[in-house]
């Protein structure tokens, strides 16, 4: 098989298990997402119930068509919340769909109990409407622990997220590696080994052994190869025979031609090499041949030469020029790299030809000297400068117009100004340059957008016009008069174009010599030094500027007569003195290349007033910023990759109590928390500086003497390289939302108005008494008791006075039992006793009578005093099972016990052998 078509499966492979990865990624996010969405919804749901359950337990004390109403509307609400999630889940969870069902249950127990409460008040109504105030409290209840069974299972479902979360980050790592291991091992056989081979013969060939063969015929890329180094010494071996008797023609010629000439095969080694290299290098061509360009030339040259010598062993020719070579180190030379090529198209070597260019490169160079000092200048004038041709083909173009345009200068040399620009540009001036390229100067105003606003600029197209009277091109000048439309740009002739631009640009410019005296100024450089342009020619810059501002530029004088350029500001009185203002001042050096000297420097200063202006203005943006995230009630907070504080805004300072966020910054979060509460924040902040994003809970937070309950949010901060360059801390006080969590909680499970357990925690607490009876062997009974005429004290005297009598009476109940019986509220008026660890029915009966003395004594309630008593009932079982229908039997037994006269009790014994009761 290629090589190529194994490393292609092998890297299309890799591409396939990084795409599992990633979308197995991006589900597992998704779905924790759709489960932090459904949490939300959860506790919506949690405060609409717990709403409902007070308002039921509200309307079953006071009831009244107020309480009605409130009970509908919040029903509705409740309703379509849970609605709402039903239709957002595809199928829904079974918990809602259960807690749906128990809410629609609700309309029509309370549609009944409200039927019953509009009928006459006769003794079955009541029972009926307390049974189905019963069903309603026990059906809202139930309500309560659907939402929680809900709750619990999209907590489930989440934890089940997060373990495959965790399954596919492991193995994900895995995978990538045994690809890689296996890339690794077919590299190592089918490529780096034969390549080693190769490398052995072509050394051997180097070395001018042309009869060494590759020992690698496998039918792959590196077996071509190997058969092509073959094929190729064995042309060498020909060619060799050839160029002997050609050599000496050749040298012939070549040693009277006042070049360099030299042949160099693929191998660069030296083959030949004319007379003139004894005169440049000062040794016989003899000495060369057999010589390797390094060995002959030296490292440095050698690896100056590697891009041209890959590029004509590649076949193509390379021309290039060269300071120094051999003895004349002083002078320049074109050098021209041309390919050798063999009879079929193969590169065997290549000709080296060296020419002394000293004098036509002095020319050059003094005439790029002017050059750059035109792109200098034009490149840091607030202007597009250029030179367009005939043909309307651009041949120079500034840093402006990248600038101002979008567009690069160097892509735009040689094409159309429609092409380089666009072509509604030059149909916007094709009229004006028809005119220069006539012969005619054209300025004119036009008007565009630039940066989106409107702006005004200034256009001159000035002709080219040669010797002969020819308009060769124009040059043009566009100027932003946005902000001074009084300023005027004069052009002279070509000749004058560049002092000219100087003259007219926004700046204060000078030319120096390498002592500091100034050779040129331009006009604005004048107007700063107050004097002719007579006067300026010798003059120090330290004269010109004056002690305090030569002063602000002194280190950078130092700086550019070394060869550096510099950038910097300084502040001073403007040209005309009227006010004081900021500089940007430029100093560089004019030197034509590394190897000359340097001849002096120019001065270039722009004033930046308005820059700095705009830069405060962006400070006080800055600093309102800052009050904006002070006053916020969160804590927000920049943590470094070393848990440095960056950042904190004034809650967070306030929060850690270290005397303003300024005398934090640079401290470590181990600097500004108590141990302890470090050591809880240490796991997640190590956590979000590898990458993640972590959200948590801490409780207990002390904050001006309370504890309270911080949300915590950390979002690691991840640079473009994908390195973590530290954290975003978010903390929030969710105390309040805690609180009504542990109240709903409470609601759950306690009765409201007593703070008794209610039927459900008492239900659940029997089946338990009754599992460890039947274990210990112990007897177990359970009270049925209520308030003797408890709704002749409710309709004499008010809802409140019997609300209070209630408060009382559950006070007094469950004092008179001990710590480990449960005395519950079921509805209304109605308690139970659960009694545990029993020794007979006598400590049964020892109970109800302390119960009923407790009860005797006056309520007062409001300042009135009310005489309370209680009937109670008492279901006694010596061995329980799991079926044992004591709640039934204290019922019968209240009963028994009221139509006794009150105020007393009765005991049924649910074991066979027992059944006698005894009063109390």
């Amino acid at each position: 098989m290629r090589i190529r078509t194994q490393l292609i499966a092998a890297a299309v492979l890799a591409g396939i298990v990084t795409l599992l990865i990633a979308g197995g990624l991006v589900h597992v996010t998704h779905k924790a997402k759709a489960g932090l969405e459904e949490q939300a919804e959860s506790q919506e749901v949690a405060r609409q119930v717990a709403n409902m359950l007070s308002l039921t337990n509200e309307f079953s004390v006071y009831g009244g068509e107020r309480a009605a109403v409130q009970w509908r509307t919040r029903h509705a609400q409740l309703m379509a919340t849970v609605d709402h999630a039903i239709q957002r889940h595809d199928p829904p969870a079974p918990e809602l769909v259960a807690l749906r069902r128990s809410i629609g249950e609700l309309p029509a127990l309370f549609n009944r109990l409200l039927e019953i409460g509009q009928s006459p008040a006769t003794p079955l109504a009541q029972r009926r409407r307390d049974l189905l105030l019963e069903r309603l409290l026990a059906e809202t209840q139930g309500m309560v622990e659907n939402r929680h069974r809900w709750a619990v299972a999209i907590g489930e479902v989440q934890q089940q997220d997060h373990r495959l979360y965790t399954v596919m980050v492991l193995s994900a790592p895995t995978a990538l590696l045994a690809l890689l291991l296996t890339l690794c091992v077919l590299v190592s056989r089918r490529v780096l080994h034969p390549l080693a081979q190769l490398k052995a013969a072509v050394t051997a060939m180097q070395a001018g052994d042309l009869d060494v063969r590759c020992d690698h015929n496998a039918q792959d890329e590196l077996g071509d190869a190997a058969r092509a180094v073959d094929a190729m010494a064995r042309a060498l071996q020909r060619q060799s025979a050839a160029l002997g008797a050609s050599e000496h023609r050749v040298r012939m010629i070549t040693d009277n031609m006042p070049v360099l000439i030299c042949h160099v095969d693929r191998w660069e080694i030296y083959r030949f090499t004319n007379q003139p290299y004894e005169r440049v290098y000062g040794k016989p061509p003899g000495a060369f041949i057999g010589q390797s360009i390094e060995t002959m030339l030296g490292p440095a040259t050698r690896a100056a030469l590697q891009p041209h010598i890959e590029a004509v062993l590649k076949g193509e020719r390379r021309e290039f020029e060269k300071r120094g070579v051999g003895q004349a180190t002083d002078a320049t030379f074109l050098v021209n790299y041309i390919p050798d090529f063999s009879d079929d198209g193969a590169v065997v070597g290549f000709y080296v030809m060296t020419q002394d260019i000293t004098q036509r490169k002095e020319a050059e160079l003094r005439r790029a000297a002017s050059e750059r000092l035109l792109i200098a200048i034009t490149d840091n004038i607030p202007a597009l400068v250029a030179y367009i041709d005939r043909d309307f083909c651009y041949r120079f173009a500034n840093a402006r117009y990248h600038e101002w345009l979008g567009v690069e200068p160097r892509a735009m040399i040689g094409r159309h100004v429609s092409d380089a620009v666009s072509v509604e540009f030059f149909e916007s001036v094709k009229a004006q340059g028809t005119a220069a390229l006539a012969g005619q100067r054209v300025r004119w105003e036009r008007h565009a957008e630039r940066d989106g606003k409107d702006a005004h600029f200034l256009c001159d197209f000035i002709p080219d016009i040669g010797a002969s009277g020819q308009v060769n091109g124009f040059y043009a000048l566009t100027i932003d008069i946005t902000d001074r439309r009084q300023a005027e740009l004069a052009v002279a002739h070509s000749e004058r174009r560049l002092y000219d631009l100087i003259n007219n640009i926004p700046a204060m410019v000078g030319y120096f010599d390498m002592a500091e005296h100034c050779l040129y100024a331009n006009d604005a450089g004048l107007q700063s030094l107050e004097m002719q342009a007579e006067r300026v020619p010798g003059i120090t810059l330290r004269e010109a500027l004056g002690e305090a501002n030569y002063a602000q530029h002194a280190p950078y004088v130092v700086q550019v007569l070394q060869g550096q350029r510099s950038r910097f500001q300084t502040t001073g009185r403007t040209p005309s003195g009227a006010r004081e203002g900021h500089f940007q001042a430029h100093l560089i050096p004019d030197r034509v290349d590394p190897q000359t000297p340097q001849r002096g420097f120019y001065l270039m200063s722009f004033d930046i007033t308005a820059l700095k202006q705009a830069q405060q203005e962006q400070a006080l943006v800055g600093r309102q910023l800052r009050d904006i995230t002070d006053n916020l009630p969160v804590l927000i907070a920049y943590i470094d990759k070393h848990e440095r504080h960056v950042f904190l805004n004034a809650t967070s300072a306030q929060w850690l109590g270290g005397g303003g966020a300024e005398s934090l910054m640079g401290r470590t979060v181990a600097e500004t928390l108590p141990a302890a509460e470090y050591e809880r924040r240490s796991a997640f902040l190590r956590e979000a500086l590898a990458g993640q994003r972590v959200e948590f809970d801490l409780d207990g937070v002390v904050f001006m003497g309370q504890p309270r309950v911080l949300h915590n949010v950390y979002v690691p901060d991840v640079q473009p390289d994908g390195s973590v360059a530290g954290l975003y801390a978010l903390s929030t006080d969710v105390t309040e939302i805690k609180l009504v969590e542990r109240q709903l909680s409470q609601l759950a499970h306690a009765d409201a108005l007593t703070g008794l357990p209610n039927r459900r925690q008492f239900e659940a607490r029997l089946v338990e008494g009754i599992s460890r009876a039947s274990r210990d062997a112990k007897p177990i009974a359970v009270m049925f008791l209520d308030v003797d005429n408890f709704k002749h004290i409710n309709d004499r005297f008010g809802h409140a006075t019997g609300d209070g009598v209630l408060r009382e009476f559950a006070t007094r109940l469950k004092a008179s039992v001990r710590i480990t019986d449960t005395a519950a509220r079921l509805a209304g008026d109605e308690f139970v006793v659960l009694l545990e660890g029993l020794n007979s029915r006598t400590d049964a009966e020892q109970v109800a009578e302390k119960i009923i003395a407790a009860i005797r004594p006056p309520f007062w309630i409001h300042g009135v005093e009310h005489r309370v008593t209680t009937s109670l009932g008492v279901a006694f079982c010596m061995r329980p099972g799991p079926d044992s229908p004591l709640v039934d039997c204290a019922d019968e037994a209240l009963y028994e016990a009221k139509a006794a006269g009150r105020d007393t009790f009765r005991l049924k014994a649910l074991d066979p052998v027992v059944t006698e009761y005894r009063a109390g």
